[in-house]
């Protein structure tokens, strides 16, 4: 219900209206928004398909979390696949609220005057934007480490070895 009604409700409303409200022809990414819409309806089959999978459904709760989801079923990998979908839709439809609220405003209309509903949806854009951006960071800082890890010795080797 959160993953496929409650945030695309909330991102179609603003979808309509921010243009609306800051003089905006359209959306920045015409393309890109139809693209974070038709990820939606693929997400929602996949959690509807899990419940189809051999196996059963997930059981791991709406949140996923890996205690409970690391011996599920083979339909917690369908969640699990929708959940990536829909978060890439959420994502997308953040980048294009984004550079359509900094670059697409009317003449005249600074950032503070802008209405609230704009602002809001700003900085929830900017906070999902910069969610993302630090766990591909510590991601990549993972990797790095560990593939970084070499054994050193303190003392020399010696030529025999």
């Amino acid at each position: 219900m959160i993953f496929v009604f409650v945030i695309p409700v909330f991102a179609g409303i603003a979808n309509y209206v921010l243009p609306l409200m800051i003089g905006a022809p359209d959306m920045a990414f015409p393309r890109l928004n139809a693209l974070s819409f038709w990820m939606l309806p693929i997400a929602g089959l996949l959690f509807v398909g899990s419940f189809l999978a051999p196996g059963g459904a997930f059981d791991a709760g709406w949140t996923g979390y890996a205690p409970l989801s690391t011996g599920a079923p083979f339909g917690q990998s369908f969640f699990n696949l929708g959940v990536q979908f829909a978060g890439a839709s959420s994502i997308a439809t953040a980048l294009n609220f984004l550079v359509t609220i900094i670059t697409m405003r009317a003449p005249g209309m600074n950032f503070w005057r802008m209405p609230l509903l704009v602002w809001a949806n700003l900085s929830t854009s900017l906070l999902g934007r910069r969610r993302d951006a630090v766990h591909r960071r510590r991601r990549s800082s993972w990797s790095s480490s560990t593939a970084s890890c070499t054994r050193t010795s303190s003392r020399p080797r010696s030529a025999a070895t």
